[in-house]
């Protein structure tokens, strides 16, 4: 299993050119990225692929837009802007397009846990389509619930019922964060439940409580429950760190760099299979 992370946690800060340098000195060859989804995403990708190729990192997995909270605005231009993150995934050769499987129309709709496996299926039906043709395999990911309105996938067997119903087409992206939210101290048998489905990941830690993409063990995560659920989750071929809040200033970017990438190497010595 190899080690990811994602550079735009680095890039807002200090740049592509030199998160791509900082984090391959750190030992990092894949990423998940994903351009800004603006009118210039094609060039800002094109740019950064650049740099990726210069320094001999590779992206593993992109990221749908979600709109939960309305950022992407009327569906239309949010399902404008899922078709541009699988095209960039297309071209930028990666493997996985992890997408939020949560999408409902709270306005017209009555919530139930039928309505939001049939609204999501038909809403992402044609992204599954044409990324199977792109050789790009789409990753529902395990979300967790807020804002105090039902949200589907949040809970492991809606989850596994949306990526059945596409016959296979699909798989899961665990986020070990979000399902440290959902099932506090029983995340490893989530984990576990998940029967093989697994094939990408956000790594990342909390106090189980809230979402705070920590670095592992800097929450309150059993790694180790979770690593050894992991065998019976999926196979996923990446562990990928999913840094979100903060800005690294340049000085300690690459300290910072280093010491995640050593969090990986330790994550991966507790693996069953390399204990």
């Amino acid at each position: 299993m190899e080690l990811g992370f994602n550079i735009q946690y680095l890039s807002k800060s200090i740049g592509t050119e030199e998160a791509a340098r900082v984090l391959s000195g750190a030992g990092f060859r894949y990423l998940d990225y994903t351009p800004p989804l603006d009118k210039d995403w094609q060039r800002e990708m094109d740019r950064a692929a650049e740099s990726f190729i210069r320094h001999g990192l590779t992206v593993h997995q992109c990221h749908a837009p979600f709109n939960r909270y309305k950022r992407w605005g009327p569906k239309e231009h949010h399902k404008e802007c899922v078709a541009n993150s699988l095209e960039a995934a297309k071209a930028l050769g990666a493997k996985y397009l992890v997408v939020h499987g949560d999408e409902f129309d709270f306005e017209n709709m009555t919530y139930l846990p039928d309505a939001a496996l049939l609204y999501n299926y038909d809403y992402f039906a044609p992204v599954v389509e044409q990324a199977e043709k792109a050789g790009v395999s789409v990753a529902f990911e395990n979300v967790f619930e807020d804002m105090n309105v039902p949200r589907n996938c949040s809970k492991t067997e809606d989850l596994c019922a949306l990526i059945d119903r596409f016959g296979g087409a699909v798989c899961c992206c665990w986020d070990f964060g979000h399902g440290a939210v959902s099932y506090g101290e029983k995340n490893h048998e989530a984990i576990a439940s998940m029967g093989g489905r697994i094939r990408c990941t956000h790594v990342h830690d909390n106090y189980l409580n809230a979402d705070m993409h920590l670095v592992p063990f800097y929450g309150k995560m059993n790694w180790e429950k979770a690593l050894q659920a992991l065998t019976e989750g999926g196979k996923p071929e990446v562990m990928s760190f999913e840094l979100v809040y903060g800005s690294l200033p340049e000085e300690i970017a690459s300290i910072a760099a280093k010491q995640v990438y050593a969090v990986g190497e330790k994550l991966l010595s507790m693996m069953p299979a390399n204990k």
